[in-house]
Order: C-alpha cells, then sequence, then structure tokens
C-alpha cells in the first residue's frame, strides 16, 4: 500500500496538467518525471534505458490507482 507521500506524483501530474490545457499538457507533465538518462553508446545501455522508461511509466500508473482510491474513500 503506498502511503500520502507516494501520492505526491500523480498529484503534481495532474496540477501540471491542469496548468496546461495544451494537448500535450499530461505527456509533459509525465516525461518531466522520468529519471534522466543519455542515449545509449551500447545495445544493452539502451536496453536499461527503456526498461527504465517501461518501469517508470508502471510507477506512475500503480500512483494513479492507489490516488483514485484514497479519493473514492
Amino acid at each position: 500500500m503506498l502511503n500520502e507521500f507516494s501520492l505526491e506524483r500523480p498529484k503534481r501530474i495532474l496540477e501540471s496538467q491542469y496548468n496546461d490545457d495544451t494537448p500535450g499538457g499530461l505527456i509533459r507533465a509525465i516525461v518531466k518525471d522520468f529519471p534522466p538518462f543519455r542515449t545509449a553508446a551500447k545495445p544493452n545501455e539502451w536496453e536499461q534505458g527503456y526498461h527504465c522508461v517501461i518501469d517508470t511509466l508502471w510507477h506512475i500508473a500503480n500512483e494513479f490507482d492507489q490516488l483514485e482510491k484514497q479519493e473514492n474513500q
């Protein structure tokens, strides 16, 4: 179970979306939360970066689920 502190990211993303009502506002808000990584020199490094992106999206999605459950209580 996520605690209140871990719900800071989805709340911040939603707030950013409301402040930027352009079509890409939500995507920009989410991408700003990704860990920085540079273009990989080797295929293995590229694969690690790819998994980093997928893992980050997974965590953000779970945090949004937890936020929605909390708000519906």
